[in-house]
């Protein structure tokens, strides 16, 4: 079994494995956001809907920065000092890293606007005003937050 062991093989597994976890995790936000902005915009609450909406960008930015701040810690930490990487391979692993949390930042940071796609879903055609309405408010909301 030694013969054909690959130390890279544990640093695939560790890369899909914190995927699978980040892909979860998403999927569980996005549900959760979508839900709160689903209620108000059955209710046709426009200003309730733009301050969820603001709300909900806000806290998605701030996991995005303690995302940020543990990857660039303690996940450089394990990269550099527990992980087995050959040494002409840890530029690129350390690269790949970087990536990888680049990736999940605009993915965490990207789930309000995915959560109103969502919400906006299977919407009847005799609410489309309100529809229209709800984004374009959801636009102006996003513009004055950058």
């Amino acid at each position: 079994s030694e013969l054909f062991y690959n130390p890279l093989d544990h640093l695939w597994l560790q890369i899909f494995g914190i995927i699978a976890m980040f892909g979860f995790i998403n999927f569980a936000m996005t549900n959760s956001t979508s839900r709160f902005i689903t209620y108000y915009l059955g209710k046709g609450d426009v200003m309730n809907l733009s301050k969820v909406f603001s709300m909900a960008s806000y806290i998605h930015i701030f996991i995005a920065i303690l995302l940020v701040i543990i990857g660039e810690t303690i996940g450089l930490w394990f990269l550099y000092n527990k992980m087995t990487i050959p040494e002409l391979r840890i530029n690129a692993a350390f690269w790949v890293y970087q990536l990888s949390i680049a990736t999940t930042v605009v993915s965490v940071v990207s789930v309000p606007f995915n959560a109103c796609i969502v919400a906006h879903e299977k919407m009847p055609p005799k609410l489309l005003y309100k529809k229209r309405t709800a984004c374009a408010v959801l636009r102006l909301q996003s513009i004055n937050f950058l």
